[in-house]
């Protein structure tokens, strides 16, 4: 560390381990702002990344205000590269005054999928002292490490709970989500809902085309599912050709609008796999919480019945529990 830093700043080993302990990209941005206003006191810092075609910062130091992050950036940071040391450059950044700042790419991609999409961001003067700047450029080549062995374990992650054939979340998560959902909805005497539904004659996609179309032909749906829900709510696979949705904060009469919107664009979409034209229709049956049940078994078994009800009605159609 630099002579002239306090006594108490952490050495390297303890930065290491403080930043690669890190198992979270939110906590990870976190720490490197804590450990940053430790080493590099002087130096206003930040961490800014890209969502949804949008620049935000997550935490920065010394902010002017009390804050409430993230912030928007509202400049456009596009021409910012997210390979490569560093770009200078005298981009300002919300709540930091006039300060002009280096971006040092914290990027992770991998197989065509981005995991991480940001910079560490750090005042532009420190490109002048050659020793400081070896300092940052060593603390940034450690986040970085960071960040790639988040990326491996939001990946192992990922292969648990996704289900590999439609791309959705499995029952594993399922499960996990609703008995979450049930302890918050009651202990905040909230409401939300649950769509199960079941394509309709779908054994006569694989008795005609084969189990691989049929496969093609379940993630397609399962993609289209995912375009006509709101951004809250979660979809998953509950097995062969069933499929649930969970729709936080909504209780069973708003839900209604959803099923409804699904039922009428999924039965006019035409897919298309190997070149093969197909329409799909589907039985649906809707549940809420806590007019349904109040356990998640409870409000599955109601949401499937109702399900049920309009496989032997009529198909085609949605029922309320």
């Amino acid at each position: 560390m630099r002579k002239e830093r306090a006594i108490d700043a952490p050495s390297l080993a303890t930065v290491v381990r403080r930043i690669l302990e890190s198992d979270e990209f939110d906590f990870l941005y976190s720490r490197l702002i804590e450990l940053s206003a430790d080493l590099f006191t002087e130096h206003p810092c930040a961490v800014v990344t890209r969502r949804e075609e949008r620049f935000w910062v997550n935490v920065a130091y010394p902010a002017r205000k009390t804050l409430h992050f993230p912030l928007p950036v509202l400049g456009d940071l596009s021409a910012v590269p997210m390979e490569g040391l560093y770009r200078g450059g005298g981009e300002t950044l919300p709540e930091m005054g006039d300060q002009g700042f280096l971006f040092f790419p914290l990027a992770f991609r991998e197989e065509g999928r981005v995991w991480a999409d940001g910079w560490f961001c750090i005042a532009a003067e420190v490109e002048g002292d050659p020793e400081l700047f070896g300092e940052v450029s060593l603390f940034v080549e450690i986040a970085r490490e960071a960040v790639r062995k988040i990326a491996k374990l939001e990946h192992i992650k990922e292969l648990t709970i996704i289900d590999e054939v439609t791309g959705l979340y499995n029952t594993r998560h399922l499960f996990n989500l609703l008995d979450q959902a049930v302890q918050q909805a009651g202990r905040y005497f909230t409401e939300f809902s649950l769509i199960f539904f079941d394509l309709d004659h779908f054994k006569q996609v694989n008795d005609t085309h084969g189990h691989l179309v049929g496969s093609r032909l379940l993630r397609e749906v399962g993609q289209f599912i995912l375009h006509y829900l709101r951004k809250a709510d979660v979809a998953f696979r509950y097995g062969g050709d069933e499929f649930v949705i969970y729709l936080p904060y909504t209780p069973k009469q708003s839900a209604k609008i959803v099923v409804e919107r699904l039922w009428e664009n999924l039965r006019r979409h035409e897919f298309v796999i190997d070149g093969i034209p197909l329409q799909v229709k589907a039985s649906y049956g809707l549940a809420g919480f806590p007019e349904d049940g109040r356990a998640v078994k409870e409000i599955i078994e109601k949401a499937d019945e109702a399900m049920y009800r309009v496989k032997k009605r009529s198909r085609d159609a949605f029922d309320l529990a």
